[in-house]
């Protein structure tokens, strides 16, 4: 049988097919696919599908690939037999190594008789060893010599990092391989002494065929076949086939298909499951079926989808306290966050973020000890959120500790609006009112930082969410 009538499946033939399809108005029923289930997606697919339309290359079982897989020496034997579709007996060649009653003798000694292979020495043709790289160029450079096809030299290999690793008895055939395109290298490099994988062979069988067996032939493949793989009636290559491509399809009363005519019978809807905002809807023809779940909560975190219904800022911060928060032992109406921080100085300090439900106030408070020293600094910001959205905001400051600032006090206000601190109250030694003015200042500052982290790891909300920017 001539190799010409065994070879070549079509890949782009099927991609021109498909482009000329308008967008979402058909669309696809019952597409042919490989039998293997490693081999239903990666860049390896197209050329797996061509080898195994035209009979060059088989699965290493009904239902694998093997795309990772390694090949040996005789068997790629078989794919060369294969290649050249000669069903002659070729008499028993001499190595050493080869039986003459297995099931790849008979593509060995055609391989030696036609001058593809000439073993790995005097004696011994390799059976058992991993095909490498440069081996596979060099047999497929043979195939070609053997059989009249171009073999003009026109690669470049100095281009690629490891072009000195090219043994001097595959060189030609690299040359001949890069400049045939058959060849690309990975990654700036040939990589020739590596061992070539069940998927690089199948891409570099693709591209010989497609880019020096059949590169002159405009194929005619006739009439269009949906199911079946159709053959080129001018070269013999076998074009894969696309499966039926229908307007619109009825999974009620089925579809006329627009490449081949033939009518699809009807198989029911394919329903995926409802959610919370879509009913259940058929894959294919995208008719619909109930109605959709809907959202497990008008005000809060739906906990089906994760979609957030809030108002406002506010009830987001309201919904994570309750949620989220800890409560307060003393007070059953309260809960709370908390932080311990120790400081780069030995300074350690407690935040807390506390809302009160009855009240509907929010206190941000935090406790600053400096480091060898019993002077401890209390900054609270109490919250009033106001029906409107609005909010009053009081801060108070307390000091107490060692002896240059033991027992004084104070209270500030600050407001959203402005974001100023406002000294309103202050008792003890009239000079340390500019101290003590600078140390609620900066406990204000760090109590601001403090709470934003807080309620942003919690809550996804910051400070800024309630108008603290700008703090002066």
């Amino acid at each position: 049988m001539n190799f010409k009538k065994r070879i070549f499946a079509s890949v782009l033939t099927l991609i021109l097919i498909l482009s000329a399809i308008p967008v979402n108005a058909s669309v696809t029923i019952e597409t042919a696919s490989l039998p293997f289930e490693d081999a239903q997606s990666g860049w390896f697919v197209p050329a797996v599908s061509f080898c195994y339309a035209n009979e060059i290359m088989s699965g290493k079982s009904e239902n694998s690939f093997d795309p990772k897989g390694v090949t040996t020496r005789e068997q790629m034997m078989t794919v060369l037999a294969k290649l050249d579709g000669d069903d002659t007996v070729y008499s028993q060649c001499t190595f050493t190594d080869v039986r003459s009653d297995v099931w790849y003798t008979p593509y060995v000694n055609m391989a030696i008789a036609k001058g593809y292979s000439r073993g790995i020495s005097d004696t011994l043709f390799g059976i058992g060893k991993t095909l490498t790289r440069q081996e596979t160029v060099t047999l497929i450079y043979n195939f070609a010599v053997a059989n009249c096809y171009s073999t003009v030299n026109t690669g470049d290999l100095t281009v690629f990092e490891d072009t000195t690793e090219v043994a001097d008895w595959a060189s030609e055939a690299f040359s001949w391989a890069v400049g045939k395109a058959i060849i690309s290298g990975s990654n700036g490099k040939l990589n020739p002494r590596g061992a070539i994988s069940r998927a690089e062979l199948a891409q570099v069988i693709r591209t010989f065929m497609e880019n020096v067996v059949f590169a002159d032939c405009e194929h005619d493949f006739g009439t269009k076949a949906c199911s079946e793989i159709t053959a080129c009636t001018l070269c013999g290559m076998k074009n894969w086939p696309t499966g039926h491509i229908c307007p619109v399809y009825n999974c009620a009363e089925g579809s006329r298909c627009e490449i081949c005519g033939e009518m699809m019978a009807p198989k029911g809807h394919s329903y995926e499951a409802a959610d919370c905002t879509n009913p259940m809807t058929c894959t294919v023809c995208n008719g619909t079926l109930g109605e959709a779940l809907g959202h497990t909560t008008d005000s809060g975190i739906c906990k089906r989808c994760g979609k957030e219904f809030f108002a406002s800022v506010y009830d987001k911060f309201v919904y994570c306290m309750t949620e989220m928060g800890m409560t307060d032992s003393s007070d059953p109406n309260t809960k709370y966050l908390k932080a311990n921080v120790t400081h780069t100085d030995g300074a350690t300090s407690t935040q807390y973020v506390k809302y009160n439900k009855s009240l509907d106030r929010t206190v941000f408070e935090i406790i600053y000890k400096f480091a060898g020293s019993s002077h401890t600094v209390k900054t609270t910001i109490t919250m009033d959120f106001e029906p409107s959205g609005g909010y009053h905001v009081e801060s108070y400051y307390s000091t107490t500790g060692d002896l240059q600032h033991a027992n004084y006090y104070g209270s500030g206000i600050i407001t959203a609006s402005d974001s100023s601190f406002k000294l309103n109250g202050y008792s003890g030694d009239s000079a340390y009112r500019d101290q003590f003015d600078a140390i609620a200042k900066g406990t204000l500052l760090l109590n601001i930082d403090a709470s934003n982290k807080l309620i942003k790891d919690f809550c996804g909300i910051t400070m800024s969410d309630f108008g603290f920017t700008n703090f002066n």
